[in-house]
């Protein structure tokens, strides 16, 4: 008795070791992977691990052998080894990175991780010794017994002179098989489980071509190797008959020579009686249950025994209810790259890794997929670099071509030969068990960005169907409730049919209601290329229409989108799969073009959603172009579609800082509509205000001015007052104002728009936040600066509710409250908001747009009120070479940070280079803004003040009385906007 319970408490220990070495492990590979030149104590543990687990595994096979001392021995090196692996995991979870783990923390630990080498090599050395002893007891142990159990009479039980090992398991197991090890460990974990409930069954479940077979075969390879289960048998599941097949043949292995049968029953039946009393431990596995609906009996098949294992492999989510079900999805990332250099015979050469990773993650890290390219750049001696260029053009050729010796093999329905397994048959498995609806809808799918699609994409679709009178195609139907609506319930349950055979992945209702699915990027390749030509081109103009529907249901009349930042970025990612699907599939045999006719229409929404997301301005302007020259071959010069889209494209000219050109387009739109409209036409009147806002912009102060007010009167005399047209008009307006430095002026026209605005149209409308911004900056510029910080600080946070965080009139906006807060002396705070929003305009207009530029002048102003001077002036510096390139010298931008550069090294003590500039920026000031614009007046001042400390006393006079300016402290209010 003491010995049984003795020989318990060493299996619990031994499974807690196998348990603490797996989570050890894992945590060691992560952080491999995310650094470089890891500490080489690190490295050696983690290679020992997998041989202490091994030889664990295999002693506790012989765990209740040998004397009560012999015990007592054991059971000692035992618990050391449990002690010694607990301290290696409290160690690796104080010293590594967890994920969550900024960039900057990974760093950090990455570098503490060096005062733990010691310890850590002082593990490593003891579990080396106790591995030496535990492979010695076991050897010591064996040399005594037979490996063949032999008993001493023939009894009649069905277990009776049973030999101890089989070894019935296929031969197609891939030579060297590659990672995988935390997978292998687990179903090594789950059978290692002490419970009554016998026999143990694991699931190994994924979508077709991730491994699971060869998963099996491995790990059957290493538990005979290792004796942990004797006896192996291998059973194919496809359907009743061939497992029925499978046990005939077993029966014919495991039978007394002078046993009959008389039929199949008699055989299956006899396979689960002797399994039911099998001496020795056993494990069968049941591969390829795919097809559980078409075969629901398996559990008649499956033995008992409390000695017994069964292992499943399954694509279809049913199988989850026969035991513990582990997840076979895509491989580690450098696991991938070893299999796809292994099967490619490829050399080790860094230079190749950043491909070879594009290759592997464009191919969703699946196992079979990789061989297959493996096995293609191999045949044709290919370098790795060319690899992408051949799958982007022959992509069913590579998706379909299998090597002549080829491990991955299966049989097909009902016949007899098996079949080498390419991605394309094993998807085409799974895809004949689906309807004729489920197959059009997926089909469908494939041709949107594989990831996190949404059902509001096709409720907004039906909705527009409805609302024109237009017929639903036939995948819809079966998705209209009984109301005639649209019936989410139903469309969730032909996702989950499609996830159930593992075509579609991460099925779930979002926080909006509706639900959200992807595919494998494979998969979706998978059914373009078996899609014909007619059904892919349906596609394709369904697809585009779905989009365009969403973006007008979305659009509210103004240019903006009121969308969340993240259905704007998987719109983006939606779109770009649709141009990309146009190119590859339509383009040449049909002569489609996204902006062309019949797809002009579908062009101009994509290019003004391109234009709104403000991260895409290159191809919102080309295909704004290819709309305009559709168009204009089409119809009159003067038609307002075209008119349309060139105010549009004058609009992103404008945003980009192409001034010239937008000034252009916006004349000829302007003509036109005198032409067509009269130029009192509300029309007419706000192409002339988009004229104004463009002048200003090119440092045209008076001219704008005149425009401006030319098309407020207009609007004010036809639509009102608080006419939504004439408070954006009189924003505009006031923004002219407040750049010509009529801050007086600009401020009372603010305020008047700011209260209509909130009556008329809400507080969180674009015109009202727009004119709380145009607001907070004029008296910014009249010196009051808490009520600009308190009006300014409710526009950002108003943008952000509409606008999110990142986009460019937020960012606008939180640039001018930068400016308010370093007026007030809050320059920790400024620093912060400065450096945020030019991060911001970096990223979603580049770093030499004209935004990014004046935010980098005005952080360095910032940054030098702060005493950070080395810094401010190298970025000022930078940022007026950037400004002289990109916008010439006589910009009002320019002569700006010109003024900034002068001043910071006039406080520098370094006079004899600012006095240049600071001439230099007076000159233009009064040339491009008039002698007395208050900027003009700063640049003054400040030359004075140099020629002064220069002791040119009679010219700084002269400036003195020439610009009627008194000496004082420079003033640096001059951050633009």
């Amino acid at each position: 008795m003491a010995e049984a319970i003795a020989a318990v408490g060493l299996v619990s220990s031994i499974a807690q070791i196998i348990q603490f070495s797996a989570s050890a492990a894992s945590r060691l590979r992560d952080f491999h992977s995310g650094v470089r030149d890891t500490p080489k104590t690190f490295r050696d543990i983690e290679a020992q691990l997998p041989l202490l687990t091994d030889t664990i595994r295999r002693t506790k096979a012989e765990a209740g052998a040998g004397n009560e001392a012999t015990q007592a021995a054991l059971s000692l090196v035992i618990e050391n080894c449990l002690v010694q692996v607990k301290a290696l995991n409290k160690i690796l979870k104080e010293a590594l990175p967890v994920p969550g783990d900024s960039s900057v923390k990974r760093a950090q630990k990455a570098l503490s991780s060096l005062r733990f080498e010691k310890e850590v090599q002082r593990i490593t050395n003891a579990l080396c010794q106790y591995m030496a002893l535990l492979t010695f007891h076991r050897t010591t142990i064996r040399s005594k017994e037979d490996l063949v159990e032999r008993p001493n009479d023939a009894s009649s039980s069905p277990g009776a002179q049973i030999p101890r090992t089989y070894n019935e398991v296929p031969g197609r197991r891939v030579s060297e098989f590659i990672g995988r090890e935390e997978l292998l460990s687990e179903i090594g974990f789950h059978f290692d489980v002490e419970t009554e409930a016998r026999p143990l069954v694991v699931v190994l479940h994924g979508m077709g071509g991730q491994g699971k077979t060869q998963l099996g075969l491995e790990y059957c390879h290493r538990a005979f190797e290792s004796q942990r289960f004797p006896a192996m048998f291998w059973c194919d599941a496809t359907s009743e008959i061939t497992i029925t097949k499978s046990f005939e043949f077993i029966a014919e292995v495991i039978k007394n020579p002078n046993i009959t049968f008389s039929d199949t029953h008699q055989r299956v039946t006899y396979v689960k009686a002797m399994f039911s009393e099998w001496p020795h431990p056993w494990l069968i596995v049941f591969d390829n249950y795919d097809s559980p609906l078409a075969f629901p009996n398996v559990r008649e098949f499956m033995p008992t025994g409390e000695r017994g294992a069964i292992l499943i492999t399954s694509r279809h989510a049913a199988c989850e209810r026969l035991g513990s079900v582990i997840e076979v999805t895509g491989m580690r990332e450098e696991e991938a790259l070893m299999l796809l250099r292994k099967r490619a015979n490829l050399r080790g050469n860094g230079d190749d890794e950043e491909t070879g990773k594009e290759i592997v993650q464009r191919l969703g890290l699946h196992p079979l997929a990789i061989d297959q390219a493996g096995a293609y750049i191999s045949r044709r001696k290919l370098p790795l670099s060319r690899f992408m260029d051949h799958y982007n053009h022959r992509r069913k050729i590579v998706l379909k071509e299998t090597p002549a010796l080829w491990e991955y093999k299966r049989k097909l329905s009902r016949e007899e030969e098996e079949t080498s397994l390419s991605v394309f048959t094993t998807w085409e498995l799974s895809f004949q068990q689906t309807n004729q609806q489920q197959g059009q809808i997926l089909t469908l799918f494939a041709f949107l960005q594989y990831t996190n699609i949404s059902e509001e994409l096709f409720w907004v679709h039906h909705q527009h169907l409805i609302s024109a009178s237009e017929a639903l195609p036939h995948w819809m139907e079966p998705l209209i409730g009984d109301s005639g609506g649209w019936d989410g319930y139903k469309f969730e349950d032909m996702l989950t049919d499609l996830r159930d055979l593992c075509l579609l992945q991460g099925v779930a209702r979002a926080n909006d209601k509706f639900c959200r699915f992807s595919l494998h990027p494979l998969v979706s390749d998978w059914i373009k290329l078996r899609t014909d030509c007619v059904t892919r081109e349906e596609c394709i103009l369904r697809v585009l229409s779905i989009l365009q529907h969403f973006l007008e249901a979305c659009h509210d009349g103004g240019g903006l989108f009121r969308l969340p930042l993240q259905t704007k970025q998987e719109l983006l990612l939606h779109m770009d799969a649709c141009e990309q699907n146009i190119k590859d599939f339509l383009g040449t045999p049909n002569g489609y073009q996204l902006g062309v006719i019949p797809l002009d229409d579908a062009g101009a929404w994509f290019a003004e959603f391109y234009h709104s997301a403000a991260t895409r301005y290159r191809q919102a302007q080309a295909l704004y172009e290819k709309v305009i020259e559709s168009r204009e071959k089409a119809l009159t010069p003067d038609d307002p579609s075209v008119s349309n889209v060139l105010t549009r494209l004058s609009s992103l000219f404008h945003d980009m800082a192409k001034f010239e050109d937008a000034e252009r387009l916006i004349r000829r739109v302007l003509e036109a509509n005198e032409r067509r409209l009269g130029r009192d036409d509300p029309a007419t009147l706000a192409t002339t205000q988009l004229l104004a806002s463009i002048l200003e912009r090119r440092g045209l102060y008076v001219e704008a001015v005149e425009m401006g007010q030319q098309a407020l009167e207009g609007l004010e005399k036809k639509l009102g007052k608080e006419h939504p047209s004439t408070l954006s008009s009189a924003n505009n307006l006031s923004w002219i104002l407040e750049r010509y430095g009529k801050h007086e002026m600009s401020a009372k026209l603010a305020w008047r728009v700011l209260e209509a605005s909130e009556k008329v149209l809400g507080r969180d409308h674009p015109t009202t936040l727009t004119s709380m911004h145009m607001l907070a900056g004029s008296l910014r510029w009249l010196g009051r600066d808490k009520e600009a910080e308190e009006i300014n600080r409710q526009a950002v946070e108003g943008m952000k509710r509409v606008w999110g965080g990142g986009h460019r009139t937020t960012l606008d906006t939180m640039n001018n409250l930068g400016l308010i807060l370093g007026n007030l002396g809050k320059f920790e705070e400024a620093e912060r908001i400065h450096r945020q929003v030019l991060e911001g305009y970096d990223v979603i207009l580049g770093k030499n747009h004209v935004s990014s530029l004046i935010s980098r002048s005005n952080l360095s102003v910032v940054l030098y009120q702060l005493g950070k001077h080395e810094e401010a002036l190298v970025m000022c510096r930078s940022s007026l070479e950037a400004k002289r390139t990109e916008l010439g010298e006589d910009h009002p931008s320019t002569l700006t940070t010109i003024h900034h550069l002068s001043w910071m090294l006039h406080q520098q003590g370094q006079n004899g280079e600012a006095e240049p500039l600071a001439r230099q920026a007076l000159a233009g000031r009064e040339k491009v803004l008039s002698k007395g614009h208050p900027l003009t007046l700063r640049s003054a001042r400040n030359l004075a003040n140099i020629l002064r400390l220069r002791e040119q006393h009679d010219e700084a006079s002269r400036v003195d009385r020439e610009f009627g300016v008194e000496l004082e402290a420079p003033d640096v209010r001059s951050g633009e906007l």
